[in-house]
């Protein structure tokens, strides 16, 4: 580094000084967060399987098989993108080899999901608006652990 300017030479990255702010975590607090994380994954999985059969019951009753299907449909879509992006997630800080069939098939889940939901609305019986709105049940779920953190993390109630 140049004395004035604190800018690196030779185009080598700066190194940060021996003390810096950041700290790595220690084992102890990674196997917490690790912990942490494992138990609000598993509320959010809990909170996906009961909206959905709850919400497939209730439309079920309220509007007939056809809003319960679709619901249920479209929970199982919600569940099964929550998985891919959990596993987009778990993969980024993991030192094995970035497949590109992964990445393919990632970027073309949308696609997929439109091609379904025009075969719903062009050849079946399900009800596009219902299995449409059971794709939100996910976001739902992570919403509803947020709150739950909020709430229960805040007084020290939640034990991970």
């Amino acid at each position: 580094m140049t004395p004035d300017s604190g800018l690196p030479t030779g185009g080598a990255p700066a190194l940060p000084p021996e003390d810096s702010y950041y700290q790595a975590p220690s084992p102890e607090e990674t196997l917490h967060y690790e912990t942490w994380m494992a138990t609000a994954v598993a509320r959010i999985w809990k909170i996906i399987w009961a909206m959905g059969a709850c919400g497939a019951v209730i439309l079920m009753l309220w509007r007939g098989w056809t809003w319960g299907a679709g619901w249920l449909l479209g929970t199982a879509v919600s569940a099964l993108n929550f998985r891919w992006l959990k596993q987009l997630a778990d993969s980024l800080g993991s030192s094995t080899a970035a497949k590109p069939r992964k990445a393919v098939f990632l970027g073309l889940r949308y696609v997929f999901l439109g091609g379904g939901a025009y075969v719903i609305l062009k050849y079946s019986a399900i009800s596009l608006p219902a299995a449409l709105s059971g794709l939100f049940v996910s976001v739902a779920a992570v919403i509803l652990e947020i709150l739950f953190e909020l709430a229960y993390a805040r007084n020290g109630t939640v034990h991970h």
